[in-house]
């Protein structure tokens, strides 16, 4: 399918549109909650808080699952269990299993981001990720008004349980079209600019190279306090020469590691 990656663009600002929809439902419906499982304002706020953080640590392993494994068939199940939970959620009759109903449904929608993200870079050129990722944060924050608004009005007709059950078929749906997608292949990885640049050798330049021979050479031959002279030297070491020895030797087009051997008698 050449078209996939656009036909997919929709389908995950779908996934991150329930996700946020399923959230918001639980804002628009928490008075009812409250009168029909006789919560307490610190109960309701432990359904949300706990739910919320055990979903951010879920995400940790479902980004390197998102290295590792099948995305979009691992993203349509999450969606499918994500359904589950949310029918599981209007068929709660108690503080507990509300609770168990939510922390299942924070664990699963936490494999949306990963996954969407990793999916989106397989897809799409650098150059057009930006535009996609905005349409997917467009789709999230479309799914919040959604869940505010319809499923609050579903609540206030029916009841809070409608609200919720209402969402497990879109996201039975929505599963089934994720499942049709084809698999991306993956990018090589290719290895970063620092990388790059750290392990490429770099060039000496001729005045680096000058001045590690002149160095070198004060080195092996200026060995005696200033003056005295070496074995089979007539006069001292004139140290100052050194650098004008290796121009000159360049300029003839001598070697000048033998110049400079011959200018201090080492050979």
């Amino acid at each position: 399918m050449r078209d996939a990656p656009r036909a997919a663009v929709p389908l995950l600002a779908a996934v991150l549109a329930l996700n946020s929809a399923d959230v918001a439902t639980v804002g628009s419906t928490a008075t009812r909650l409250q009168q029909d499982l006789h919560l307490s304002y610190t109960d309701l706020g432990l359904v949300v808080s706990l739910s919320s953080l055990v979903g951010a640590f879920a995400a940790l392993p479902f980004g390197v699952l998102a290295d590792r494994v099948a995305r979009i068939h691992t993203l349509s199940v999450a969606v499918v269990l994500w359904g589950v939970g949310a029918a599981a959620t209007g068929a709660a009759v108690s503080f507990g299993t509300l609770m168990s109903a939510r922390v299942a449904s924070g664990v699963v929608l936490a494999a949306a981001g990963p996954l969407s993200a990793s999916l989106v870079g397989d897809w799409f050129p650098p150059a057009e990720r930006g535009q996609i990722y905005g349409r997917l944060l467009t789709g999230e924050l479309v799914g919040t008004g959604i869940g505010f608004a319809l499923t609050g009005n579903l609540a206030g007709l029916l009841s809070w349980r409608a609200a919720f059950l209402a969402l497990a078929p879109a996201s039975f749906a929505l599963a089934v079209l994720l499942w049709r997608l084809p698999e991306p292949e993956r990018c090589r990885r290719r290895p970063s600019q620092f990388s790059q640049m750290h392990e490429q050798p770099q060039a000496k330049s001729p005045e680096r190279t000058e001045f590690a021979q002149t160095d070198r050479v004060q080195r092996e031959a200026v060995q005696t306090e200033p003056g005295q002279t070496e074995p089979g030297q007539t006069e001292p070491v004139q140290t100052e020469s050194v650098g004008a020895a290796v121009r000159a030797a360049k300029a003839s087009g001598a070697t000048p590691d033998i110049v400079l051997a011959k200018k201090f008698k080492k050979i």
